[in-house]
């Protein structure tokens, strides 16, 4: 997911903001800019919409129904944002104790574990 020598600096340099962190989860496929509407089988395409946390929802191209970019994914019931997910992945993947992620990526002991496990 990150260069063996990509820095904390760097990692901050690539995701100023949790914008930049929600393009590349979807770039990724993490986070799905695509789906299949449930009720009624017609594709569902990502659109802006600035009142979700990661800035977009998938909307159904035929009823127009929606959800989060998030749902079936690993993220589906998280509440921390995308920018804070992939700081604690990068903690975590370097090594990081649960100590060290709770100090440095400020989520609760019990989160840490969760997403540790």
């Amino acid at each position: 997911m990150f260069p063996q020598d990509f820095s904390i600096d760097a990692f901050f340099e690539t995701f100023p903001s949790n914008h930049h962190a929600v393009e590349y989860l979807l770039s990724l496929n993490i986070l799905h800019s695509v789906s299949l509407c449930e009720p009624c089988d017609k594709l569902m395409k990502i659109q802006n919409y600035e009142k979700s946390k990661d800035g977009y929802i998938l909307r159904c191209c035929k009823c127009k129904s929606q959800r989060s970019i998030r749902t079936g994914t690993f993220l589906e019931h998280s509440k921390i944002d995308a920018r804070k997910f992939l700081l604690f992945v990068y903690y975590w993947v370097n090594d990081a104790g649960i100590k060290e992620l709770v100090q440095y990526v400020k989520l609760s002991k019990p989160v840490c574990i969760d997403y540790s496990n």
